[in-house]
């Protein structure tokens, strides 16, 4: 199982944090904030793979993670 290289611990899985483009309308409804969803990207942006023992960033290639959690 992988070792996680900021906190020592054994892990066997990360955590993918991403960004995701999304269009909004903002409107006043009675004084409050109202959005509307527009639309969204079919893609992911500044991808993130972390710790879920420490919450460290570890990895932000896709592929560099994958290869990190094949390690026994």
């Amino acid at each position: 199982m992988p070792i996680c290289p900021k906190c020592g611990k054994e892990i066997d899985y990360l955590r993918s944090f991403c960004k995701q483009s999304a269009e909004y309308t903002l409107q006043l409804r009675n004084g409050e904030p109202d959005y509307e969803h527009l639309s969204s990207a079919d893609f992911y942006e500044d991808e993130e793979f972390a710790c879920p023992e420490c919450d460290e960033i570890l990895f932000t290639d896709e592929e560099e993670a994958i290869e990190f959690l094949k390690e026994n």
